[in-house]
């Protein structure tokens, strides 16, 4: 099934991952000091560029944060080496 997508839809691929960027309106008050220190810092030419940043660096660094719940709990054994006395398995 083919599904035409409204025009103000990009796909592009970063990182070899398929993203959707939507643009769309949305007013935020946001701390324009922290904007212009993150532009800065950051080297950014735009206010969303700078923002578009953070949120995918927040989202990165929550998602990495989640990840550590699973630390510990997945018990990874390494097969067994043969030696080399018992010659190859002809099973």
């Amino acid at each position: 099934m083919l599904v035409q997508l409204p025009a103000q839809v990009v796909l592009a691929w970063e990182a070899g991952h398929r993203t959707m960027h939507c643009a769309m309106a949305t007013n935020l008050d946001v701390d324009t000091l922290l904007i212009e220190q993150l532009m800065r810092l950051g080297g950014f030419k735009s206010k969303r560029e700078a923002v578009d940043a953070a949120v995918a660096e927040a989202l990165a660094w929550r998602r990495q944060l989640k990840s550590c719940e699973y630390l510990g709990t997945v018990d990874f054994r390494p097969a067994p080496v043969p030696s080399p006395q018992q010659g190859p398995r002809l099973d």
